[in-house]
């Protein structure tokens, strides 16, 4: 690293190949090196575009020493260790850090207090490296209530008065590494990960061996392992920390076993893996940065087979966010569009769509090779996610394929990925797993429309008149809808009654009270037990029954649409599924004339007109 280093910026090519192997959710180690390489290089220009942004800034770093001083320090030890230097650079911490930095100096992120204590954040990444290659260096560094992150080495715990101040630290081979405010004096110890007087380590994971190995920091107290703004470290008992280190080398275990490859790319590109708190829901929760290449936060899972599918889907994210730090798959300016994702309530950009394809593939293929050899309730519920992941991929791929927004490569990316699909949906599964994943597919899609599309009033009307008046239905397709984004989140009870009953199938065949009591733990209706027990009729007559009573009760709607997916003879699903915000507001509109109308009838008059189009 120094000033005539520019080879390292050049971008680095990927070769054909493996541009088509990672479109196939395929490529070990090696695609993985190239990412790496192209990391490097970025993660150098983001250190560069940083130092030239604050030549306009001179005062940012406040208290601080200059930003001459790091960056002296980081060639410094590149000349003794330039590997080092390297691993440090490529932290994910730092990365989101960077991203974060010229994000603020460019006025498109605030600072988490002064500014100073942020942009100073680069003193202790010289430290870091200082300390790693065992370089001499004294110098400043910003603490948070007297807490001192040095990334990937760990934290230091001053006593402190005040929210911010100024750490004095330094590292000799005679002295070793230190950090002191006023008297008080942290010593690194020299295994870093250990835990000291005043110094909490950055604890590493190691499992597996070999070719399957994964070395990764369970990090609990990097302020930018939050993938935005800094957080307070939240240390780990040790005995959560042996509990993630059990769960982690067990779900590597099924991963090594399931995905040899995956496995062998997974242990050459993950870095971190920082825990979440648990959440109100039984779900694994996780999630990544491209600015973090290698790195996922996850919540406690609920077994190793969760943790497994939270790894794979969030290096998923990891692989493609590498990718797209090389390549271009979408038109520059051009990510307005909203559409349809399976796996969120919001409409999401396009970018946000190839991101959650990408990944459901990848969870998809899991599910694919997980349930071989497989028995009775496990190889039930493999069947159901297998057949889950794959619709939710295909429909989102759907969307994709339709966009004008993808480049010329982003085109090629798709149209390999799309024939990777379509090879999943040859795969045969349990007449069971399929139905119940229509089910739940359709169910969130339909309540997607309900909530998010708004048709216009005055075709409604005139189609309501048509209905009422006995008339055939004309036009329908002439009423638009227009895509009105609402916020917040909904209860997706049926999913998660369909789940649990396939974990714990007695649940579903229990008595009353307790199938009640069970289906009230997911705040789910009668009707909605009724559909996951089997009892189409029942359940259908219970979300008419709730519509009569609220026609704005989008989830009995949603139901309702699945239930009749489900009866033998019946057509009202069709329009209920394509056009449920239609249906809806016809019947919203006919039903505040009459009063007694049918939200069925509604649904097979509708669904006239398209048959007779489709005829003509």
């Amino acid at each position: 690293m120094s000033s005539s280093d520019h080879e390292h910026l050049r971008p680095h090519v990927l070769p054909l190949r493996r541009f088509r192997e990672l479109a196939r959710g395929k490529g070990g180690a090696e695609a993985i090196k190239v990412m790496l390489a192209g990391e490097r290089s970025r993660r150098l220009l983001m250190v560069w575009l940083l130092l030239d942004q604050l030549k306009s800034h001179p005062d940012a770093l406040g208290p601080l020493p200059h930003y001459d001083r790091a960056w002296a320090a980081l060639v410094k030890a590149n000349e003794q260790d330039s590997a080092t230097v390297e691993k440090v650079l490529l932290s994910p911490q730092v990365g989101i850090w960077l991203s974060r930095m010229l994000r603020l100096l460019r006025g498109r992120a605030v600072s988490a207090g002064p500014l100073w204590v942020e942009l100073g954040h680069l003193h202790a990444i010289a430290f870091a490296v200082a300390v790693r290659t065992k370089t001499a260096l004294e110098t400043s560094i910003p603490a948070r209530a007297g807490h001192v992150m040095i990334p990937t080495l760990g934290m230091a715990c001053l006593p402190a008065t005040e929210a911010w101040s100024v750490v004095e630290a330094g590292y000799s081979e005679l002295t070793g590494a230190w950090l002191r405010l006023g008297e008080p004096e942290v010593v690194i110890p020299a295994a870093t990960e250990e835990d000291g007087n005043g110094w909490w380590g950055l604890r590493e994971v190691v499992v597996g061996h070999d070719a399957a190995r994964l070395d990764i920091w369970l990090d609990d107290l990097d302020p930018y392992r939050d993938l935005a703004d800094p957080v307070p470290a939240v240390r780990l008992s040790d005995s959560d920390f042996q509990r993630w280190r059990r769960q982690i080398g067990d779900a590597w275990q099924i991963v090594s076993r399931v995905f040899p490859e995956t496995a062998e790319a997974m242990g050459a590109g993950m870095q971190s893996l920082a825990p979440l708190p648990e959440g109100d829901r039984a779900e694994t929760r996780s999630s990544s940065t491209g600015d973090g290449f290698g790195s996922a936060l996850i919540s406690p899972p609920a077994d190793p087979v969760a943790l497994a599918v939270a790894l794979i889907h969030e290096f998923q994210h990891i692989k493609l966010g590498g990718l797209l730090h090389m390549v271009s798959l979408l038109e520059p300016e051009m990510n307005s569009e909203l559409s349809y994702a399976p796996w969120r309530n919001d409409p999401r950009p396009i970018s946000g769509l190839l991101q959650g394809v990408f990944a459901f593939f990848g969870i998809a293929q899991f599910w694919q090779n997980y349930r071989h050899g497989l028995t009775g309730a496990d190889r039930a519920v493999a069947e159901f996610e297998f057949a889950y992941a794959r619709r939710q991929t295909r429909l989102g791929m759907n969307a994709l394929r339709r966009t004008s927004q993808l480049t010329d490569l982003g085109r090629s990316f798709v149209a390999e990925l799309s024939r990777e699909v379509r090879s999943q949906h040859a795969e045969p599964v349990t007449s069971a797993a399929a139905r119940t994943a229509w089910a739940a597919a359709t169910d969130h899609q339909v309540v997607w429309k309900l909530r998010h599309f708004r048709p216009d009033p005055d075709g409604v009307g005139r189609l309501a008149r048509m209905f009422l008046a006995g008339r055939p239905p004309r036009g329908t397709r002439q009423v638009e809808s227009i895509l009105t984004p609402q916020p917040g989140e909904w209860n997706f009870a049926r999913v998660a009654l369909h789940r649990d009953g396939l974990y714990r199938p007695e649940l579903v065949r229990g008595g009353p009270e307790e199938s009640s009591r069970w289906s009230a733990r997911h705040g789910a209706s009668q009707a909605d037990l009724a559909l996951v027990q089997g009892r189409i009729a029942r359940a259908a007559a219970g979300y008419r029954a709730m519509i009569a009573a609220d026609p704005d009760d989008i989830s009995a709607w949603s139901g309702l649409a699945v239930a009749n997916g489900a009866t033998a003879g019946s057509t009202a699903w069709k329009a209920l599924t394509r056009r449920p915000d239609l249906v809806r507001a016809v019947y919203v509109a006919a039903h505040a004339v009459r009063g007694s109308v049918s939200p069925l009838a509604v649904a097979v008059w509708l669904d006239a007109d398209r048959g007779r189009a489709h005829r003509s």
